[in-house]
């Protein structure tokens, strides 16, 4: 969700050919898989394309990314493991301050997909606003 609502926004930004941006997880069990359902929906019900599928994140990735962003503690930790980098790893709710959540709750465990939604989009907002400023764009 993270990524598709990040490149839609730098999209309406006019910016694709600056930022990029991909998605990775720190677990197995979705590797290949489309978004879970629910996250197709509310995707479709905002505009946003959402086309991904599953991958780990990988020791390459490390290097080639600005930026690395978690979702939660969990995440945070099993990225700081993988061993030294040049990215920013950071928590994306570092970009939404003042949202009254430190993490972004697992839908797959809270059925509030809406939430994370509403989480992602601060904090996507905040993530675009900090690189625009960073790189003068």
């Amino acid at each position: 969700m993270a990524e598709a609502v990040f490149k839609h926004k730098v999209a309406l930004a006019g910016l694709t050919e600056q930022i990029d941006a991909d998605s990775a997880g720190t677990a197995q069990w979705r590797l290949g898989h489309r978004p879970h359902r629910e996250v197709r929906k509310i995707m479709a019900d905002h505009a946003i394309p959402c086309d991904h599928l599953a991958r780990l994140i990988t020791v390459a990735d490390l290097g080639q990314f600005d930026y690395i962003l978690t979702m939660d503690n969990d995440n945070l930790r099993s990225v700081t493991y993988l061993g030294k980098r040049k990215a920013r790893l950071e928590p994306l709710l570092k970009y939404a301050p003042g949202c009254g959540y430190g993490e972004i709750p697992d839908p797959m465990d809270t059925g509030n997909f809406e939430l994370v939604y509403d989480l992602v989009s601060k904090a996507t907002d905040g993530l675009l606003g900090a690189i625009k400023a960073a790189r003068s764009l």
